[in-house]
């Protein structure tokens, strides 16, 4: 019995073949993918060009509000915000995103990526006073326009980065320099 209600036999949707069941990977809770495990290969390879078609012309870029698309791989989930054309653009200039098409930007990174990868570059030692740091602090605060991306971004301790709260870093260093001299006299 070869039909819809055959649970033997199903077809690819890619490839349109017929096959046995176990030619499709599993999906969890005793389902099974709609592509059979050839096709998920060729599936994998178009995925992969498809990241390396992103362009990075940021003249391409309409100048309105823009879509950010991240995926989250933990949540398995689409996250979708909208940021401004000026936003846009400097994530792009800033290797954070790749352009999709005119309203439409592509993250690179999740939050915790992100925080993991600052963490890292800096050796976990805060960039304003040189102890161990464990949060992450923008140098142009996000109140003022700054975003979260590798230049604008450094590892800090959690005292430094609740003191700074939303100063620039010139007049948070401006404020601790007097304040240091201040106590010593």
């Amino acid at each position: 019995m070869i039909g819809q209600s055959c649970c033997i036999y199903k077809v690819c949707k890619i490839c349109g073949v017929l096959k046995w069941y176990k030619s499709f990977p599993a999906k969890g809770r005793s389902r099974r993918r709609t592509h059979c495990r050839r096709c998920q290969k060729s599936t994998q390879r178009l995925r992969n060009s498809l990241f390396s078609q992103y362009t990075y012309d940021t003249s391409i870029l309409r100048n309105a509000d823009i879509k950010v698309r991240l995926k989250v791989p933990y949540r398995k989930k689409r996250i979708e915000y909208k940021v401004s054309y000026q936003q846009a653009v400097q994530m792009v200039e800033e290797g954070m995103a790749g352009i999709v098409h005119e309203k439409l930007i592509h993250k690179y990174y999740n939050e915790k990526t992100f925080k993991t990868l600052i963490l890292q570059r800096d050796n976990r030692k805060c960039y304003l006073c040189g102890k161990y740091g464990d949060t992450i602090d923008h140098i142009i605060p996000k109140s003022k326009g700054g975003i979260s991306s590798f230049q604008n971004c450094c590892c800090a301790c959690e005292d430094c980065n609740r003191s700074k709260g939303n100063l620039s870093l010139e007049r948070y260093l401006y404020y601790i320099r007097n304040f240091r001299e201040a106590s010593y006299h």
